[in-house]
């Protein structure tokens, strides 16, 4: 989640600590974070970014420390609470970060992008009916939001629900002709229904933009009838 939008010269300096553990520069970025503690403890933000800095470091516990405590600061901002279910999930704990979720909800049940959040958490979770649910209303309220409808179109894929899926796919691809996540996944979808026409079409499109792809070869052949001897390491548990 971003941080709060200000331009003060403490702002600043958090902003070129975000922009240090971007660029993998950890001990400076650590060293100038706990300054930042000490001068201003009770700054959400600076808890926030230590999420940044322990993702960065793969410390996900340290990641989830650093969130609860941007909540105990802020147990009412939808970004921290929304923060700290996103790193529970990361975790594996998702009954606790299930609660924070649907806090998170509570709070700001009009932002698609913690619906977003949300919606992933549930699905982890194994709450497949709220994630849909959730992954719904956050595309009913930002419809033009492409990275939005590829999310709620692949837990409707998971979900073996694949002419719901199609059809959402297809409403990323005549917004974005040359999205090739959309192309792929209509590939996958066509294959499960088993019209085998569309996945040929598809197929031939799709090795046209990717010759070198191997997954992309591997299912062109599939599409065509044919079958390989061997299949790319990522498709042996799925599609693309």
């Amino acid at each position: 989640m971003s941080l709060q939008i200000r331009n003060d010269p403490f702002t600043q300096r958090l902003q070129q600590i975000g922009q240090w553990i971007a660029q993998g520069l950890l001990q400076p970025a650590a060293q100038a974070l706990t300054e930042a503690q000490a001068q201003h403890p009770k700054d959400v933000r600076v808890a926030l970014m230590g999420v940044r800095l322990a993702q960065q470091a793969g410390n996900l516990a340290g990641a989830v420390q650093a969130a609860r405590r941007a909540v105990a600061l802020e147990p009412g901002w939808f970004v921290a609470v929304t923060e700290l279910a996103l790193q529970l999930a990361a975790q594996g704990q998702f009954s606790e970060a299930m609660e924070h979720a649907r806090h998170a909800v509570a709070l700001a049940p009009k932002e698609p992008r913690v619906l977003h959040v949300a919606a992933n958490v549930a699905e982890g979770a194994g709450n497949r009916r709220q994630a849909l649910t959730w992954a719904q209303t956050a595309l009913q309220l930002d419809p033009q939001n492409h990275p939005l409808r590829l999310n709620y179109a692949s837990m409707l894929y998971r979900e073996r629900q694949y002419k719901q899926a199609q059809d959402e796919f297809n409403r990323v691809l005549q917004a974005q002709p040359g999205n090739e996540t959309a192309l792929k996944s209509l590939l996958n979808c066509a294959l499960q229904l088993g019209d085998q026409s569309e996945a040929q079409r598809l197929a031939d499109v799709l090795i046209i933009r990717s010759p070198d792809d191997e997954q992309v070869r591997y299912w062109h052949a599939v599409a065509h009838g044919q079958t390989p001897k061997t299949q790319p390491e990522a498709s042996v548990t799925g599609l693309f």
